[in-house]
């Protein structure tokens, strides 16, 4: 039994390196998610300060038998991500004229056949050499079912799993709410469940890029499996995606989020603004200061109320104490 097991993990480590030996990074659609700096709650409400300083991106176009009529009133979504050490989070603003949840005639059939959003992640971002469905083995599948209310039909997928599991919500969380004429889902997924157990722990860091795509699902009968998907994805625009990692798009890991405003009142406080050789810094003893493109640049003990900055050329810089951040301009 031992020797079984460990022949066939050593045929699943044989596929995911076979399967990364392409190490072109994918040239298909990309989409920035920045480091969130502040808290985010999974509650659909969409007013997390995060939220509001990220710029939306939407679905790229359409799949299935009624593509060809689909409006966007039919069906059309807005996503955002941010990640942090964490995970990756998602907001969806999906509109959907006709919500159907399960299917009347067979209520245990396939989730995907109904109203879902469907998420496929490549944690390297490479293509594969190798042909659609064996390759994804090195992929993530995330599904949320939308109208479900019980949190134990969250499922998740994972690399060398070919069986659905219930997901425990400290890898995979999320929440519904239904506004007229649609849906808004926020979402959470740990890096440890897009990486099961593994030693590559700068996959996950700044400036990488990850393979990632959207299905969203439409189904406007209860007696029919779904007529449509509204997709962010690569070449072709077909729903591929689902088992092809080279049509994947992909999502750069993005520097901090800058123009986040909070409610809470903050003694931090930054300036002048403009600043040349030295910033006055107020409600902390220690900054790191990130460049535009999120690179941390300098880390400074604040002495005396501040900070020498002399050494640091003309630009745009964030200065973060802790989860409060601001931006500067040095001159």
């Amino acid at each position: 039994m031992k020797k079984s097991v460990l022949f066939l993990l050593a045929i699943f480590a044989s596929a995911f390196i076979f399967a990364q030996e392409d190490t072109t990074v994918c040239d298909n659609p990309e989409i920035h998610f920045g480091k969130a700096n502040v808290a985010i709650t999974i509650d659909a409400d969409g007013s997390d300060a995060v939220w509001e300083a990220t710029d939306p991106t939407a679905n790229l176009g359409y799949t299935g038998t009624t593509a060809a009529d689909i409006t966007a009133e039919d069906l059309s979504y807005t996503m955002k991500g941010a990640w942090d050490d964490n995970g990756l989070y998602f907001l969806f603003e999906v509109k959907d004229d006709v919500l159907v949840r399960k299917m009347q005639e067979d209520p245990e059939a396939d989730d995907w056949m109904v109203d879902c959003i469907e998420m496929f992640f490549n944690p390297t971002g490479k293509r594969s050499v190798e042909a659609a469905g064996t390759n994804f083995a090195v992929a993530t599948q995330a599904r949320i079912k939308i109208g479900d209310e019980e949190k134990d039909t969250l499922q998740l997928g994972g690399r060398f799993i070919n069986v659905w599991a219930d997901a425990d919500p400290a890898l995979f969380d999320y929440a519904v709410d239904y506004p007229a004429g649609g849906y808004l889902v926020e979402a959470f997924i740990n890096w440890d469940a897009i990486l099961p157990d593994s030693a590559d722990g700068d996959v996950f860091t700044l400036g990488n890029r990850i393979g990632f795509s959207v299905n969203v699902a439409d189904s406007d009968d209860p007696e029919v499996e779904r007529d449509a998907i509204a997709v962010w994805a690569g070449a072709g625009l077909g729903d591929n995606q689902w088992n092809d990692i080279n049509y994947m798009g992909h999502a750069l890991l993005d520097g901090p989020i800058i123009g986040i405003q909070t409610n809470e009142v903050s003694s931090f406080n930054v300036y002048p603004n403009p600043a040349t050789d030295v910033l006055r810094v107020e409600g902390a003893t220690e900054v790191s200061i990130f460049n535009i493109t999120g690179q941390l640049v300098k880390t400074a003990n604040v002495l005396n109320g501040t900070v020498d900055v002399a050494d640091l050329t003309s630009g745009v810089y964030v200065v973060k104490s802790g989860a409060q951040a601001t931006q500067v301009v040095i001159k």
